[in-house]
């Protein structure tokens, strides 16, 4: 539990040697200042994980790999095979390349 308790702690050591009584409301107020800062970041790299776990299954959903280069114009695009790509356009995550075209289909 330590992992998530350092920051309070050390604000706390702070609060204690820079002359607050222990216990006191100065104490508390300086080790969540800490504390909560590092709660968003925590927070915020678990869901960048999440995120890019959901985009590389929504890819293998497709039968895509998700490290698969994919052309983001027709001129790039020409000579690919027929599959699920980058819309060119950024109106949706993906568009359907049917060889020779870009079609109405998006996901």
């Amino acid at each position: 539990m330590w992992i998530l308790d350092w920051p309070y702690m050390l604000g706390t050591w702070l609060a204690v040697r820079l002359g607050a009584d222990n216990p006191s409301a100065a104490r508390s107020i300086l080790g969540w200042w800490f504390e909560i800062p590092y709660l968003i970041s925590i927070a915020t790299f678990g869901i960048q994980i999440l995120r890019a776990r959901a985009r590389r299954q929504n890819a293998m959903s497709f039968g895509m790999p998700a490290a698969t280069v994919i052309p983001v114009s027709s001129e790039s695009a020409a000579g690919a095979p027929p599959a699920w790509y980058a819309d060119p356009r950024g109106i949706a995550s993906w568009r359907w390349w049917d060889g020779r075209t870009w079609t109405e289909f998006t996901s």
